[in-house]
């Protein structure tokens, strides 16, 4: 039997497999496109510099550790959800949405492994703005950590 191993979700990406299997592995750049779904946590100072994102091969899972923000979808931009500690939303599968911070907020997502896609920006302007170690990219999809 395999002992438990401790997992630093601030510098490792996590994956659950479509056989529910899990592993982790950490961040060394461009994440692993995987069949299952991926678990981060984000510590985000202010707003992300894509115009959104979208998963088109399953819905997506957000919580809120702390602080707040709001998650706006394509589809009702005038109605976004504004979510606090504790508080979670599952933005589904195909829907292009966006996060806007409220106060600087901590987020633990939950996200289908294949497909994702954002608004394009350039990878210097990602670097810029969040800092070497913040920034994993996988295609035209950024993956924002700690």
């Amino acid at each position: 039997m395999s002992s438990i191993k401790r997992i630093s979700m601030s510098e490792c990406e996590t994956f659950i497999h479509r056989d529910l299997s899990m592993s982790s592995r950490k961040y060394a750049g461009r994440p692993l496109d995987i069949d299952g779904m991926t678990i981060g946590f984000v510590d985000m100072e202010r707003d992300p510099p894509h115009g959104g994102e979208m998963h088109p091969d399953g819905d997506e899972l957000l919580l809120v550790v702390s602080g707040r923000l709001q998650v706006i979808m394509d589809s009702e931009p005038e109605s976004p959800c504004e979510l606090g500690p504790g508080e979670a939303c599952i933005v589904p599968k195909g829907e292009w949405h966006r996060t806007k911070l409220i106060e600087r907020t901590q987020i633990l997502y939950i996200s289908p492994g294949l497909g994702c896609r954002n608004m394009a920006i350039s990878y210097q302007f990602i670097v810029d703005f969040f800092g070497f170690f913040n920034l994993v990219v996988v295609l035209d999809c950024c993956y924002i950590s700690i």
